[in-house]
């Protein structure tokens, strides 16, 4: 754990009588949080090679003795796994200090607590007062197979031998390494909730390299993508299918206009998300009420999607807003894009055979695939490293926060540059299509249906055409009556 005790003059910042607040920033494996020090100077007042005050000698006692105290328990935290960000930010506010113990003071058994706990998860709202029920089902999934292997235990009985077989059971009986990863970064999660709450210092951390062998970290493949032609094909299809069909599709395009946020973020957009500057503010749903929140341009194509939706109530979409019903949705709105995915490739595969020529597939690099809601992010991410935007730059479109403490103090990029790196990396202008009218004839053989198509590049002055060999009648399809391509030696 890393920490600092600064005064912050980012934008935004400055206070009504002109001062800047003194922050303390912590950081944590990538996470990171700030809270005020309750204290305000201005810049003239600040030392800022030493972080202190200039003039005031009792301000400058009571920073030296807030940064000894924070020095302190970064210090400890080192050993102590129970010293924490909520710890640390009572101590330096003069919040009370609780005394570690090394037993534990409770006749509660560890999965008593942590069922408990896991039901609180279960019962908690987030800011849109939606219920986080994925993370209360993690966590019983994990602690039901944990308790199969290990029974009843206390807390001050979990040891690393004990995680430790857990761990190689559920390998060998054939988990994936992420599945056991999960089970495992979730009982970690619950062990360390326990020992704040029942202020206990175990001698030694039983989690200490316990997900050596399965962190995902060491399993890493390049992310699942699709190129920005596909993103054109996709733009394509747009109002030109199904119902269903053109929805995930719609979403999908959403996502990566909106710098490939989450499925989850886009359907429970606000209408308070929107400013009547076409701009939209997000707050990752994934980061939860600690995400931070930035802002994005609402480009033409996306107002293009945006104006067919508009619910009742005060979110953007009208489905359903509890767990089960955005599960439902997710599935067959997952379902919905592979179905899309066939019905285009198998399209560009009868063409290839009549037009003796390679045009582009919908396909999930780099080995192909399912297409997925994630793909939308990944994609995002992968357009802009190919156009060598600054990582920082497409952090900052994505929604990602920055990992370290000094880039906090780092200012924002500015609208118009933020606006211009989503332009390049969404734009689809630059590539030619081909397009081609669809007709199809249906027939039934031995019960069973036979469509033959017939792909032409004029459209007729009628809904329908007759072959000229065999004289049967291809008639224009009630959906896809149109199909835009893209050939291989294009780009």
């Amino acid at each position: 754990m890393r920490g600092k005790i600064v005064l912050t003059t980012r934008k935004g910042k400055k206070l009504k009588n002109g001062n800047y607040p003194v922050v303390c920033f912590l950081t944590n494996y990538g996470k990171q949080i700030s809270f005020s020090m309750k204290m305000n100077f201005s810049k003239d007042d600040w030392n800022f090679e030493i972080h202190e005050p200039l003039n005031c000698k009792r301000s400058q006692l009571i920073i030296r003795k807030k940064k000894s105290i924070l020095n302190e328990l970064l210090l400890r935290s080192l050993d102590d796994y129970s010293i924490d960000f909520d710890f640390i930010k009572v101590n330096l506010l003069g919040g009370v200090l609780i005394p570690k113990k090394d037993t534990v003071d409770t006749c509660e058994d560890f999965f008593d607590f942590a069922f408990k706990y896991a039901n609180e998860k279960r019962n908690y709202n987030n800011s849109l007062n939606l219920q986080k029920l994925g993370n209360a089902k993690v966590y019983d999934n994990a602690l039901k197979q944990f308790r199969k292997t290990v029974g009843d235990i206390a807390l001050e009985d979990i040891d690393y031998s004990m995680l430790a077989s857990f761990k190689n059971y559920q390998l060998s009986i054939g988990n994936k390494n992420t599945t056991v990863s999960t089970y495992l970064r979730t009982l970690k999660a619950i062990y360390n909730e326990a020992l704040k709450r029942y202020s206990y210092a175990p001698k030694s951390y039983p989690f200490d390299g316990i997900l050596r062998g399965v962190s995902s970290k060491l399993n890493r493949t390049q992310k699942r993508n699709v190129s920005i032609i596909t993103i054109k094909i996709l733009e394509s299809l747009l109002n030109s299918l199904v119902k269903g069909q053109n929805e995930c599709i719609s979403l999908f395009l959403l996502q990566f206009y909106f710098g490939g946020q989450d499925l989850f973020d886009i359907y429970y957009l606000t209408k308070n998300q929107f400013s009547i500057d076409d701009r939209i503010y997000f707050r990752r749903g994934k980061l939860g009420d600690n995400g931070y929140e930035f802002d994005l341009k609402i480009v033409d194509k996306a107002k293009n999607i945006l104006k067919n939706y508009n619910s009742k109530d005060h979110f953007l979409f009208p489905w359903r807003k509890d767990f089960v019903g955005y599960n439902n949705f997710r599935s067959r709105y997952n379902k919905n894009l592979n179905i899309v995915k066939s019905l285009y490739n198998n399209h560009v595969g009868r063409i290839e055979k009549v037009f003796d020529k390679k045009f582009h597939r919908i396909e999930v690099k780099p080995l192909d695939g399912r297409l997925t809601s994630k793909v939308a992010r990944h994609t995002f991410a992968t357009v802009g490293s190919r156009f060598y935007i600054d990582p920082d730059m497409l952090r900052t479109l994505m929604g990602h926060e920055r990992s370290d403490v000094d880039t906090i103090y780092k200012d924002t990029y500015p609208e118009k540059e933020r606006d211009k790196f989503l332009n390049k990396i969404i734009n689809t202008s630059n590539i030619n299509e081909v397009t081609l009218f669809i007709f199809k004839h249906e027939k039934v053989i031995n019960n069973k249906r036979i469509i033959d198509y017939k792909y032409l590049k004029d459209k007729p002055n009628e809904n329908f055409i007759k072959c000229s060999v065999t004289g049967l009648i291809f008639k224009e399809p009630k959906h896809f009556k149109v199909i835009h391509l893209v050939e291989q030696d294009i780009l």
